[in-house]
């Protein structure tokens, strides 16, 4: 069954305390990450989305929570000459016990050729086959892989855009988007769902409503990380470096 974004746009509203839901998922993602330093499991988070959807301001939150000195932020690569389209990604891929967090990824990469008419159908399925292999290979080397796409209406993306455009500041930030939301949404959809894999599946968030969005994206964030970091630090021995051999 194919993505069909529409089906995200509920427009939950968060119910609860969500100060409180925020530090207690905040403080859960601090001891995963703990546990993920040092047992040198590899994270590359993916987040995806549209432009207002609020996916800058859970990335903020989410940095708030864990240590700094073991997380990269990346915005999107440029191609470089000559070389395969993923080749600038490689370098952004996390080491032992780091996080690579990918704001706008190979996937945003891929859309923007397609709705730009650089991608005829052949190539475009073609793309798709690459990013599933470029995953896999991430997953057999180790890492886990979560990828989160960020979805609001159209209408609610056009309000949330006109609000960041009456401030000046902020519009000096903005960028004119001549492909139509239609286009552009089906282009995702295809893609979603082509990459929609096994071993690399996509979580939708539906971003209508920010506190919601905030605590759905950094909750499926830490589950991902309880799932997959052992609970139990290391038994004491030649892994576990004197603090004064720390660097």
């Amino acid at each position: 069954m194919g993505v069909e974004l529409a089906r995200y746009e509920r427009g939950t509203a968060f119910a609860g305390d969500y100060p409180a839901a925020l530090a207690d998922v905040q403080q859960r993602l601090q001891q995963l990450q703990l546990a993920q330093i040092v047992h040198g499991e590899r994270v590359v988070i993916v987040v995806d989305g549209w432009d207002g959807s609020g996916r800058k301001s859970v990335l903020k939150l989410l940095a708030a929570a864990l240590d700094p000195c073991h997380v990269s932020v990346h915005a999107r690569s440029s191609e470089i000459d000559g070389q395969h389209w993923l080749t600038p990604y490689w370098s952004s891929l996390p080491r032992a016990g780091e996080t690579a967090i990918l704001f706008d990824s190979w996937h945003s990469d891929a859309v923007e050729a397609r709705i730009v008419g650089s991608l005829p159908d052949k190539e475009w399925g073609r793309t798709s086959d690459e990013i599933n292999e470029f995953e896999a290979r991430q997953i057999e080397h180790g890492a886990m892989l979560l990828k989160l796409f960020f979805h609001i209406s159209p209408a609610v993306q056009a309000a949330r855009l006109a609000e960041q455009a009456a401030d000046p500041w902020l519009r000096c930030m903005m960028t004119e988007d001549a492909v139509p939301r239609n286009v552009a949404q089906s282009s995702w959809e295809q893609l979603l769902t082509r990459t929609n894999t096994r071993w690399a599946p996509w979580t939708i968030v539906d971003a209508a409503d920010e506190q919601f969005a905030a605590i759905s994206a950094l909750t499926a964030i830490a589950d991902a990380l309880r799932k997959r970091v052992p609970s139990a630090p290391p038994e004491r021995g030649d892994n576990i470096l004197p603090i004064a051999a720390r660097g």
